[in-house]
């Protein structure tokens, strides 16, 4: 007589044991449509990701008007796009339908509450992000993944086309240009530049005044010195400096190196008013309290 718990516990371990033995690539699951675009729709913005017959990976934004929706429809099927998964709860998904049926190109709707029995977690823009620069650039004050896509859409990826950083900042035309007269400098020449990188940097510089870091005391600190024209653009160039190191070395950001230069900063400035006391023939005590 066969005793079946027994059984049914030495089956159980048995396949246990063969899991342990899988590796990853065996759980993945297979490529089954290379041209393949995922949309994510909403009432006023789209967010499209796909791959062209090339193999090159896309992630763009569009808005939620007729002409758009046409125009992405264009774009996709000059990709050679063949499938598209739609995600949408509402109604907004019917007229982008149509479109990509028009052009062609096959569309399946997905449910997102579908998507809660699917193991896993669900990627978005800042994931479709990190992977296609190996580093989380969001994690730069200020700057979200709206600004820094657009960055990118200007910059590019390779970050060796400057050499420094500081040939990076005078690109994006954030470096000052010292006017010179007898050897001496008199001023310095204003530049004026429609470069949507910059002024991406410069609208991320403008968030500063309320921020508690090292970059909110640097802004606060140049705009009550020289004002908030000259501030915007000293903060916008420490954000373009910042995302040079960080795209080109692939190194995280480290908020505790700026709180030291602001250290520095209070030090020199100690250092400053006791040389000033001195003239005056004060002697501060205890300046450090």
């Amino acid at each position: 007589m066969l005793n079946f718990p027994n059984l049914k516990s030495k089956v159980m371990k048995d396949q246990t044991k063969k899991k342990e033995f899988l590796s990853d690539e065996q759980f993945r699951l297979a490529i089954i449509h290379h041209q393949a675009c995922g949309i994510d729709v909403g009432s006023t913005m789209m967010m499209v990701a796909y791959d062209d017959t090339e193999g090159n990976h896309h992630l763009l934004e569009t808005s939620a008007y007729t002409e758009d929706l046409d125009e992405l429809a264009k774009i996709l099927k000059t990709a050679g796009v063949q499938k598209v998964a739609m995600e949408a709860t509402g109604v907004y998904w019917m007229a982008l339908y149509e479109l990509l049926e028009h052009y062609g190109i096959d569309v399946t709707l997905v449910n997102p509450q579908h998507l809660k029995n699917v193991a896993g977690q669900k990627t978005d823009v800042k994931d479709y992000l990190r992977q296609i620069t190996g580093i989380d650039l969001t994690k730069i004050e200020g700057m979200d993944e709206i600004n820094i896509l657009e960055i990118i859409s200007v910059t590019g990826l390779d970050m060796n086309k400057w050499p420094t950083e500081n040939h990076f900042a005078s690109w994006l035309n954030l470096s000052p240009r010292p006017k010179k007269s007898g050897g001496k400098v008199i001023g310095y020449q204003q530049r004026f530049t429609k470069n949507q990188a910059t002024q991406c940097f410069r609208m991320a510089a403008q968030t500063m005044w309320q921020n508690k870091g090292p970059l909110g005391h640097l802004y606060r600190r140049l705009s009550y010195q020289k004002g908030s024209k000259k501030a915007i653009k000293a903060v916008a160039r420490k954000l373009a400096v910042i995302f040079y190191c960080m795209l080109k070395n692939k190194k995280e950001y480290e908020k505790n190196r700026l709180q030291i230069n602001t250290e520095k900063h209070d030090q020199m400035k100690i250092a400053r008013l006791i040389k000033e006391a001195a003239k005056y023939g004060l002697i501060l005590k205890n300046p450090a309290a």
